[in-house]
């Protein structure tokens, strides 16, 4: 008897967010989540999207410098070699860009080195980070996890271990701090069907989440 189970694949559900139509829910309430956090992005239908190949990221955020490619599976080889033609592509046209690649489930880390979703960085890379016969662009062993200033309140990807800094300030950040869960919370947790009513309020920490009644 064969007790071997094949998976199943569902099919994505296309879901309005923002004015947006986003290619599955997974795909929305990340973008959910960055609304609450504060990151302004492009999805890949937007017009402001800039495009370096067939295949293309989910989001672009950092003016273009940053792109985000989100999905509840890890990358499948095929598109992992497509990922890596975008980023060499990007950085032959307008300089250095990088792609994080986020798989798992959407919600806050309990500490930094033990979160629900893997983020791993594709960039170009030189012999100090390879010093054996290395690759042009290559996807990092280090994950990483959206990290908050404590200073300045800024929001990006950060080293998941170590003592991660902010990149404009210098001063410490914290995957755990309340603005970032109450957004993993709300992204995790809101139904779609209110998200019309949804009223995101950025200008106090920690973020709140309402909905207008």
């Amino acid at each position: 008897m064969n007790n071997s189970k094949s998976a199943i694949k569902v099919p994505a559900l296309s879901t309005a967010y923002g004015g947006r139509i986003f290619g599955s829910r997974y795909k929305a309430r990340w973008a959910l989540f960055m609304d609450l956090i504060g990151i302004e992005y492009a999805y890949r239908h937007d017009g402001n999207y800039q495009s370096f190949g067939a295949w293309e990221p989910d989001f672009c955020v950092d003016a273009g410098a940053t792109y985000l490619h989100v999905s509840p599976l890890p990358i499948e080889s095929e598109r992992l070699n497509q990922a890596k033609f975008f980023v060499e592509k990007a950085n032959a046209e307008q300089g250095f860009t990088q792609l994080f690649l986020i798989h798992g489930r959407i919600g806050a880390p309990r500490r930094a080195d033990d979160s629900p979703y893997v983020m791993r960085r594709l960039c170009k890379h030189d012999s100090r980070s390879f010093p054996k016969d290395p690759p042009s662009f290559a996807l990092e062993d280090i994950r990483y996890a959206w990290g908050e200033c404590a200073n300045c309140f800024d929001v990006s990807p950060n080293f998941a271990d170590g003592d991660p800094s902010c990149r404009f300030c210098g001063e410490d950040t914290t995957c755990t701090s309340e603005a970032l869960k109450e957004a993993y919370r709300a992204a995790q947790s809101i139904k779609l069907d209110s998200w019309a009513n949804l009223r995101l309020t950025l200008a106090v920490r920690p973020t709140k989440v309402e909905l207008l009644t």
